[in-house]
């Protein structure tokens, strides 16, 4: 062991990949014991990444406001290029003292499709984007303070909950715990009315300031007002996106659906009206089983990851075919680095699911099972048949083998189909490509004409992501 570490720390690349190799494992790398400080150490990364994030998306948009032309754009979003900011460097252009003097000096041209959200949502002026501005970097200065206040309030909790030991203090502490920290309360009226109102509240922007025209024409006339709430369908035909009042129709609809889940609820224990143990049964008792695994941060992670890399790539799939900013189809450049620039989080989400999975299975998944292995839970047995994460790791090799052909025969037929593509039209001979139509995709889609159709590239991208899915899997 000796040897091991002296060869591991021997130089700076070793100790690079001790680090890396450790600092997922929170407990061990920062030296915690106790579930007060893991708590705040995640706050702590949570807000400060919250904080981080809220700088950049509001950076960007400053920018625009400040070197960008879009109160130029709003009057033609289709012949009018957005402008992200102005090259500074005279090396690359004019001088920075002429930039703002002549109209041929250069800039860097807007791909992120910011523009087309900003006049979907209802901005007209580099004012409204400058308030907007100010409104982001508060909130990213107050998600600072709030992890900064947690942490430095850790140690002098501790002091004190180590100290207080009569019940004549610690009572009121454990009621109020026991009654506003429950998982099943937060998830039942919390969660669901925040969900709920921010909804609702979101439809009543769409129609009373993004739709620019609605309230004015219909403040005092409740019949035409539900006309602003439609269900046309389909794509608008001028701007090539999904209708502006559908979409606040569906969102009212989710905020009222969300507002009454949240009191469907006959326990504290019960989530939007199901038991979570009435989830988690597959068979017999291994629901109870499962219910100890809940218990883990990676497991909760991974799951967490995986639902939203999943949720990721659907939003970049839906983004061109059904695309809710207007004018943003007119922009192909921007539609596909949006397609690209979703599938690529999508995928370092997925990644980051596998590996915290892996870190389960490793680490926490030991433990619980020698725990459930080892006791009763109501007085039943659980038997390890009846874990369900034991049989998959049983089944490992069948499963293995079976990913493995299918990654081969994703792997030769759509990079196969690629290079032969691409090689025959380098040579000039376009039409000697192999292209497959995705006939179950279209006929999905004759369901409504209105939807952008679907044709072969679309059918080789959607296998070529599989590839990459199905290849990600078995390698962790």
């Amino acid at each position: 062991m000796k040897n091991n570490s002296l060869v591991n720390f021997r130089c700076a690349t070793g100790r690079y990949f001790q680090v890396l190799g450790n600092i997922h494992d929170i407990e061990s790398y920062l030296g915690i014991d106790n579930v007060v400080s893991l708590n705040a150490r995640l706050f702590l990364c949570h807000w400060g990444h919250l904080a981080i994030i809220f700088m950049w998306v509001w950076g960007n948009l400053f920018h625009i406001g400040w070197n960008g032309n879009y109160e130029l754009w709003v009057k033609n979003p289709i012949k009018t290029s957005p402008i992200a900011h102005g090259i500074w460097d005279p090396h690359f252009g004019v001088s920075i003292s002429d930039a703002y003097s002549s109209s041929d000096y250069a800039v860097v041209v807007s791909y992120s499709g910011i523009y087309n959200w900003l006049y979907t949502v209802g901005f007209t002026s580099v004012s409204h984007i400058y308030n907007f501005v100010i409104v982001g970097e508060l909130l990213a200065v107050a998600s600072i303070l709030l992890a900064k206040l947690h942490l430095v309030y850790l140690d002098s909790k501790l002091q004190w909950l180590s100290f207080v030991k009569s019940s004549s203090f610690t009572w009121p502490l454990r009621m109020f715990v026991s009654c506003f920290d429950l998982g099943g309360l937060r998830l039942n009226f919390h969660i669901g009315v925040l969900i709920g109102y921010t909804s609702i509240a979101w439809s009543g922007h769409l129609v009373h300031v993004a739709s620019h025209w609605g309230f004015q024409q219909v403040e005092n006339n409740w019949t035409q007002l539900c006309s602003l709430l439609t269900f046309e369908g389909g794509i608008q035909s001028d701007t090539c996106s999904l209708y502006l009042t559908d979409m606040a129709h569906h969102h009212l609809a989710v905020g009222i659906l969300f507002v009454l889940s949240a009191h469907l609820y006959s326990s504290l224990y019960k989530g939007f009206g199901v038991r979570l143990s009435d989830l988690f049964k597959l068979n017999g008792n291994a629901h109870l089983m499962i219910s100890e695994f809940g218990k883990s941060l990676h497991l909760q992670l991974s799951l967490a990851c995986a639902g939203l890399g999943v949720y990721t790539s659907v939003v970049g799939q839906h983004m061109y075919c059904l695309t809710p900013y207007a004018y943003l189809s007119y922009d192909y450049v921007t539609t596909v680095a949006l397609y690209v620039h979703h599938q690529y989080i999508s995928s370092l989400l997925m990644m980051a699911a596998f590996a915290h999975a892996a870190i389960f299975l490793i680490r926490d998944y030991t433990m619980v099972r020698d725990y459930t292995m080892a006791t009763t839970t109501r007085g039943r047995g659980i038997d390890a048949s009846e874990d369900p994460i034991a049989r998959i790791v049983a089944h490992k090799a069948s499963i293995i083998s079976h990913l493995s052909w299918v990654c081969l025969y994703l792997g030769f037929h759509t990079l196969g189909l690629y290079v032969h593509n691409d090689t025959v039209v380098a040579f000039g001979e376009s039409e000697k490509q192999i292209l497959i139509e995705p006939v179950f995709g279209q006929i999905i889609q004759e369901s409504s004409s209105l939807i952008m159709p679907i044709g072969p590239g679309d059918l080789l991208v959607h296998h070529a992501i599989a590839l990459g899915l199905h290849v990600t899997v078995p390698f962790y």
